[in-house]
Protein backbone atom coordinates (compact mmCIF):
# COMPACT_ATOMS: atom_id res chain seq x y z
CA UNK A 1 0.00 0.00 0.00
CA UNK A 2 1.37 3.41 -1.01
CA UNK A 3 0.21 6.43 0.97
CA UNK A 4 0.88 9.98 -0.17
CA UNK A 5 0.78 12.39 2.77
CA UNK A 6 0.10 15.92 1.57
CA UNK A 7 -0.24 17.40 5.05
CA UNK A 8 3.05 19.01 6.20
CA UNK A 9 3.32 16.87 9.33
CA UNK A 10 6.51 14.86 8.85
CA UNK A 11 8.52 16.75 11.44
CA UNK A 12 5.83 16.56 14.12
CA UNK A 13 4.23 13.18 13.39
CA UNK A 14 6.35 11.39 10.80
CA UNK A 15 7.82 8.75 13.10
CA UNK A 16 4.39 7.99 14.59
CA UNK A 17 2.80 7.56 11.14
CA UNK A 18 5.57 5.25 9.97
CA UNK A 19 5.37 3.24 13.19
CA UNK A 20 1.61 2.78 12.80
CA UNK A 21 1.92 1.78 9.12
CA UNK A 22 5.05 -0.37 8.95
CA UNK A 23 3.92 -2.31 5.87
CA UNK A 24 3.09 0.79 3.82
CA UNK A 25 5.24 3.00 1.62
CA UNK A 26 4.87 6.59 2.80
CA UNK A 27 5.44 9.42 0.33
CA UNK A 28 5.93 12.72 2.14
CA UNK A 29 4.89 15.26 -0.48
CA UNK A 30 6.35 18.14 1.52
CA UNK A 31 9.85 16.82 0.75
CA UNK A 32 9.26 16.34 -3.00
CA UNK A 33 9.71 18.43 -6.11
CA UNK A 34 6.55 19.47 -8.02
CA UNK A 35 7.00 16.67 -10.56
CA UNK A 36 7.68 14.07 -7.85
CA UNK A 37 4.50 15.16 -6.07
CA UNK A 38 2.46 14.69 -9.25
CA UNK A 39 3.97 11.25 -9.83
CA UNK A 40 3.31 10.23 -6.24
CA UNK A 41 -0.36 11.26 -6.39
CA UNK A 42 -0.79 9.24 -9.57
CA UNK A 43 0.75 6.09 -7.99
CA UNK A 44 -0.80 6.42 -4.52
CA UNK A 45 -3.44 4.06 -3.19
CA UNK A 46 -4.37 6.56 -0.46
CA UNK A 47 -3.89 10.31 -0.11
CA UNK A 48 -3.90 11.73 3.41
CA UNK A 49 -4.61 15.46 3.51
CA UNK A 50 -5.11 17.96 6.28
CA UNK A 51 -6.63 20.59 3.98
CA UNK A 52 -7.05 19.65 0.32
CA UNK A 53 -7.22 23.28 -0.80
CA UNK A 54 -4.17 24.29 1.23
CA UNK A 55 -2.10 21.12 0.80
CA UNK A 56 -2.47 20.61 -2.94
CA UNK A 57 -2.25 22.83 -6.01
CA UNK A 58 -5.08 22.86 -8.56
CA UNK A 59 -3.05 20.63 -10.87
CA UNK A 60 -2.51 18.17 -8.01
CA UNK A 61 -6.18 18.26 -7.04
CA UNK A 62 -7.06 17.21 -10.58
CA UNK A 63 -5.25 13.89 -9.95
CA UNK A 64 -7.33 12.91 -6.93
CA UNK A 65 -9.51 10.49 -8.87
CA UNK A 66 -6.49 8.17 -9.24
CA UNK A 67 -6.17 6.99 -5.59
CA UNK A 68 -8.63 4.50 -4.10
CA UNK A 69 -9.15 6.80 -1.12
CA UNK A 70 -8.64 10.49 -0.30
CA UNK A 71 -8.78 11.03 3.46
CA UNK A 72 -8.96 14.49 5.03
CA UNK A 73 -8.35 15.03 8.72
CA UNK A 74 -11.03 17.71 8.77
CA UNK A 75 -14.44 16.91 10.23
CA UNK A 76 -16.41 18.51 7.41
CA UNK A 77 -15.92 19.03 3.70
CA UNK A 78 -18.53 21.74 3.03
CA UNK A 79 -15.71 24.27 2.49
CA UNK A 80 -14.66 22.46 -0.70
CA UNK A 81 -15.78 23.56 -4.16
CA UNK A 82 -16.66 20.17 -5.61
CA UNK A 83 -17.19 21.65 -9.07
CA UNK A 84 -13.39 22.07 -9.34
CA UNK A 85 -12.54 18.57 -8.06
CA UNK A 86 -12.63 15.27 -9.99
CA UNK A 87 -16.12 13.79 -10.02
CA UNK A 88 -14.79 10.32 -9.25
CA UNK A 89 -12.73 11.38 -6.23
CA UNK A 90 -13.31 8.85 -3.37
CA UNK A 91 -13.35 11.40 -0.52
CA UNK A 92 -13.59 10.53 3.18
CA UNK A 93 -13.79 13.07 6.01
CA UNK A 94 -12.84 12.71 9.67
CA UNK A 95 -16.44 12.72 10.87
CA UNK A 96 -16.57 12.86 14.66
CA UNK A 97 -12.78 12.98 14.93
CA UNK A 98 -12.83 16.16 17.02
CA UNK A 99 -16.16 15.40 18.70
CA UNK A 100 -15.10 15.65 22.35
CA UNK A 101 -13.33 18.99 21.97
CA UNK A 102 -16.22 20.48 20.01
CA UNK A 103 -18.68 19.17 22.59
CA UNK A 104 -16.73 20.78 25.44
CA UNK A 105 -16.63 24.07 23.50
CA UNK A 106 -20.40 23.92 23.02
CA UNK A 107 -20.90 23.24 26.72
CA UNK A 108 -18.63 26.16 27.61
CA UNK A 109 -20.60 28.52 25.36
CA UNK A 110 -23.91 27.45 26.89
CA UNK A 111 -22.61 28.00 30.42
CA UNK A 112 -21.08 31.37 29.45
CA UNK A 113 -24.45 32.53 28.12
CA UNK A 114 -26.41 31.12 31.05
CA UNK A 115 -24.12 32.71 33.63
CA UNK A 116 -23.84 36.03 31.71
CA UNK A 117 -20.05 35.77 31.68
CA UNK A 118 -19.75 38.03 28.63
CA UNK A 119 -21.77 40.78 30.32
CA UNK A 120 -19.92 40.39 33.61
CA UNK A 121 -16.53 40.63 31.90
CA UNK A 122 -17.61 43.71 29.94
CA UNK A 123 -18.86 45.45 33.08
CA UNK A 124 -15.79 44.57 35.14
CA UNK A 125 -13.52 45.88 32.37
CA UNK A 126 -15.42 49.16 32.63
CA UNK A 127 -15.02 49.21 36.42
CA UNK A 128 -18.64 48.35 37.17
CA UNK A 129 -19.71 45.75 39.74
CA UNK A 130 -23.42 45.01 39.91
CA UNK A 131 -24.04 43.77 43.43
CA UNK A 132 -27.58 42.68 42.56
CA UNK A 133 -26.21 40.28 40.00
CA UNK A 134 -27.47 39.22 36.59
CA UNK A 135 -30.35 37.24 35.20
CA UNK A 136 -28.58 33.88 35.26
CA UNK A 137 -29.96 30.47 34.31
CA UNK A 138 -29.28 26.89 35.37
CA UNK A 139 -28.74 24.14 32.84
CA UNK A 140 -30.67 21.81 35.13
CA UNK A 141 -33.76 23.96 34.50
CA UNK A 142 -33.40 24.04 30.73
CA UNK A 143 -34.26 21.87 27.76
CA UNK A 144 -31.39 21.36 25.32
CA UNK A 145 -32.15 20.18 21.80
CA UNK A 146 -29.21 18.61 19.96
CA UNK A 147 -29.81 18.83 16.21
CA UNK A 148 -27.79 16.06 14.58
CA UNK A 149 -26.88 13.02 16.65
CA UNK A 150 -23.74 11.70 15.02
CA UNK A 151 -20.35 11.65 16.72
CA UNK A 152 -20.47 15.31 17.76
CA UNK A 153 -24.11 15.26 18.84
CA UNK A 154 -23.57 12.18 21.00
CA UNK A 155 -20.46 13.75 22.56
CA UNK A 156 -22.47 16.90 23.37
CA UNK A 157 -25.05 14.75 25.16
CA UNK A 158 -22.30 13.04 27.18
CA UNK A 159 -20.73 16.34 28.21
CA UNK A 160 -24.05 17.99 29.14
CA UNK A 161 -25.59 15.01 30.98
CA UNK A 162 -23.85 15.68 34.34
CA UNK A 163 -25.50 19.15 34.43
CA UNK A 164 -28.92 17.42 34.29
CA UNK A 165 -30.75 19.40 31.62
CA UNK A 166 -33.65 17.84 29.78
CA UNK A 167 -31.88 16.44 26.73
CA UNK A 168 -33.65 16.10 23.40
CA UNK A 169 -32.17 15.17 20.03
CA UNK A 170 -33.33 15.30 16.43
CA UNK A 171 -31.82 13.74 13.33
CA UNK A 172 -32.82 12.21 9.98
CA UNK A 173 -33.58 9.02 11.85
CA UNK A 174 -34.97 9.30 15.36
CA UNK A 175 -31.97 9.05 17.75
CA UNK A 176 -31.80 6.45 20.49
CA UNK A 177 -29.69 6.92 23.61
CA UNK A 178 -30.06 6.35 27.34
CA UNK A 179 -28.90 9.96 27.82
CA UNK A 180 -31.93 11.40 26.02
CA UNK A 181 -35.27 12.36 27.52
CA UNK A 182 -36.86 12.50 24.09
CA UNK A 183 -36.03 12.37 20.38
CA UNK A 184 -37.47 13.28 17.01
CA UNK A 185 -36.89 12.74 13.31
CA UNK A 186 -36.62 15.75 10.99
CA UNK A 187 -40.29 15.56 10.14
CA UNK A 188 -40.94 17.01 13.61
CA UNK A 189 -38.43 19.89 13.44
CA UNK A 190 -40.79 22.67 14.48
CA UNK A 191 -42.29 20.63 17.32
CA UNK A 192 -38.81 19.88 18.67
CA UNK A 193 -37.48 23.45 18.42
CA UNK A 194 -40.51 24.85 20.24
CA UNK A 195 -39.56 22.80 23.31
CA UNK A 196 -35.93 23.96 23.41
CA UNK A 197 -34.33 26.63 25.57
CA UNK A 198 -30.96 25.85 23.97
CA UNK A 199 -30.38 24.57 20.42
CA UNK A 200 -27.06 22.88 19.63
CA UNK A 201 -26.46 22.46 15.89
CA UNK A 202 -24.34 19.39 15.16
CA UNK A 203 -25.55 18.82 11.62
CA UNK A 204 -23.47 18.86 8.46
CA UNK A 205 -24.10 21.81 6.16
CA UNK A 206 -25.97 20.29 3.21
CA UNK A 207 -28.67 21.39 0.77
CA UNK A 208 -31.22 19.90 3.17
CA UNK A 209 -29.94 21.69 6.31
CA UNK A 210 -28.76 25.05 4.95
CA UNK A 211 -31.02 27.85 6.18
CA UNK A 212 -32.98 25.53 8.47
CA UNK A 213 -32.71 27.76 11.55
CA UNK A 214 -33.11 31.02 9.61
CA UNK A 215 -36.24 29.62 8.04
CA UNK A 216 -37.69 28.80 11.45
CA UNK A 217 -36.87 32.23 12.89
CA UNK A 218 -38.32 34.11 9.91
CA UNK A 219 -41.53 32.09 10.16
CA UNK A 220 -42.03 33.27 13.76
CA UNK A 221 -42.22 37.03 13.43
CA UNK A 222 -43.41 37.57 17.02
CA UNK A 223 -39.75 37.63 18.09
CA UNK A 224 -37.86 36.23 21.01
CA UNK A 225 -40.01 35.38 24.04
CA UNK A 226 -37.13 36.15 26.43
CA UNK A 227 -36.07 39.56 25.18
CA UNK A 228 -39.01 40.74 23.11
CA UNK A 229 -36.72 41.80 20.26
CA UNK A 230 -37.60 40.98 16.68
CA UNK A 231 -35.63 38.25 14.82
CA UNK A 232 -33.76 40.86 12.81
CA UNK A 233 -32.72 42.99 15.77
CA UNK A 234 -28.92 43.54 15.74
CA UNK A 235 -28.67 43.34 19.53
CA UNK A 236 -30.76 40.22 19.90
CA UNK A 237 -28.81 37.65 22.01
Amino acid sequence: MRIAVSAPIRQSMGSLVEEMLPDCTIDWLEDMTPQERMDSLTRADIVLSRNIIGDLSKKEQALLDSPKMVQTTRTGVDHLDFSTLPKGMPLYCNSGGWARGIAESACGMIIALNRCLREQLRDLQQGNFHILGYHQKLLSEQTVLIAGFGGIGQAVAEVLAPFHPKLLAISRHRPESDLLDGSFDMGHWEEAVKQADVLVLAMPCTKETEGLVDGYILSHEEGCHDCGRSPGSPDRP
